[in-house]
This record gives structure tokens, sequence and C-alpha cells, in this order.
């Protein structure tokens, strides 16, 4: 009886509700079958909650398919409306690919998994719906992100076979190593860890201590020119946090910038240079 009780109860009955959710982190559509599977809940219990989430327009569902509906996107947009780079961030980014040829994206961290919550597409590289999530140590954005991590919140973000704590655990030690150097360099380079050929940088925005969100570019190795790309994508990230925190309505560059000088502060008056102002600032 004991146990039925904790099978009820409204701690364990929230966790089933989000590791149903979570199932569909994939945004691919899922049977019942599938999602129980996914999940190690009983097919029966799995039922219950597909069929309660799809009356409340949390799934969609289509035939013996489910995926995610509409409601649930309306409620995760408002968490990207309150953030402040996100609020700002869409101009920059388009400044951005339209001076690189490259896609660009914004990217946070959830658990051990980047995901990616806007996003600028090129013909190249298919799009990336926001929301979709990767291992977060396996990308530019991901490992830029975790690199601004302290060292005690680290081991929440790494995948079980990279969380030991032990100095000299292999691969583990070996991304400790790289994570200090891309905290160091205040840039993340990705060659062909998702896609042969193609390589992302990433900039996190904001200082190390205040950053949960990364942004990359992520193009064709051939087309991607190391030096200029990280030039634009440094000074990009910085005009995204500084119009953060200017607060709401700092989508645009204040009107000094285009064409003429920095805002006074600690570049003073020195003119734009030519990287900063391919992306028109």
């Amino acid at each position: 009886m004991q146990s039925s009780n904790r099978a009820e109860s409204p701690i364990a009955m929230v966790d089933r509700i989000m590791s149903v959710l979570e199932a569909f982190s994939g945004g691919e559509s899922l049977t019942l079958a599938q999602v129980s599977r996914r999940t190690g809940v009983p097919r029966s219990s799995v039922h219950r909650l597909l069929t309660r989430l799809s009356e409340l327009g949390a799934l969609d569902r289509t035939g013996f398919e489910y995926r995610v509906g509409m409601r649930l996107f309306d409620i995760g947009s408002h968490a990207l409306d309150k953030d402040a780079v996100h609020r700002v961030a869409l101009p920059y980014m388009n400044r951005l690919g339209r001076a690189t040829g490259a896609s660009v994206y914004l990217a946070t961290l959830s658990g051990s998994d980047i995901v990616y919550t806007e996003g600028i597409w090129t013909d190249w590289a298919a799009p990336r719906r926001p929301g979709i999530t990767q291992p977060a140590h396996l990308t530019a954005a991901g490992r830029m992100l975790l690199a601004c991590l302290p060292e005690d919140e680290l081991l929440d973000h790494l995948p079980g076979n990279l969380g030991s704590p032990r100095p000299n655990s292999g691969s583990a030690a070996d991304l400790r190593r790289e994570l200090r150097e891309i905290r160091e360099r205040g840039v993340c380079v990705s060659r062909g860890s998702i896609v042969r050929d193609s390589v992302a940088y990433a900039v996190q925005i904001g200082p190390p201590g205040y950053a949960t969100t990364a942004l990359s570019v992520w193009g064709p190795t051939e087309q991607m020119r190391s030096t200029e790309i990280v030039s634009l994508l440094r000074q990009t990230g910085r005009a995204i946090w500084d119009a953060a925190q200017r607060g709401a309505g700092a989508g645009r560059p204040p009107q000094e910038w285009r064409g003429g000088a920095h805002p006074t502060g600690e570049k003073g008056d020195r003119r734009v240079s030519p990287a900063y102002a391919a992306v028109g600032l």
C-alpha cells in the first residue's frame, strides 16, 4: 500500500509528467509505445497522461502519434520574452549572418544538453527549430557555456560518462582541460563534431559569471575564415550584451554607433573597425 501511495503522490505524478514531456524534446512525433520505452513509465500510465495532455493542448494527436502542442510552445515563449538577451538579439544576428554568410544561433544550457533558442539559417544548413537539443559537450555553444560554469556546477551539466570528479579520468580530464582553455580564449571552435566538413565558433554573451546564452556561427569549413569570423562574432556578442543591459527596445544600435564612433567609455572615440561596420554597428 505504501508503494502505491508513493507512486500516486503529487511529486511522483509531476516527475512522470515531466518525463513524458521530455520524451518529445527532439521535436519528432511519437507513439504511445515509443514514449513508454523512452520514459520507462508503464503504457497504461503513459496512455492516461498523453490523453490528458492532449485534452489540455500541451500535446497534439494525429492518429496514433503525439507531438508537442502549441500551448507548450506559447508557455515556453514567455520565458524567452522575459530574457533581455533574446529580446534584443535578432537584428544583430541578422547582420552577422549577412556579413559572414554563415548560420547564426543562440543557445542555452539545459542539464547536459544545449537548447537552440533562436536561429538565422543559410541554405547550406537545414533549419534547427527552436527547442532542438544536442549534447552540450559536443557543440561549440555548449562547450562555451560549460567553460563559464564554476567547477562545482560543471558536474550537473555533464553526461554520466564524463561526470567523474576524479582529476585523471580520461576523457573527463581532457574535457576539463579544454574548458579551461576555452574560458581563457573567450571563444570555442568545433570542427566537424556534429556535421563533417563544417566548423562552428561560439562566444558567451556577457561576462562568464553572468552568461546563460551563447552566440554561435556555423558553416562549411572552406567558407569560414577564422580570423574574420571570430572578430565579427566577438563584437556582435558584446553588442548584444550592451543592448540587453540598456533594456527593452534596444534591438537596434544607438544612432551614434552607426557609421561613426563607439560610445564614450572603455573604447573612447576610436572609429568603428571594418569588422564592426560589417555587422552594421
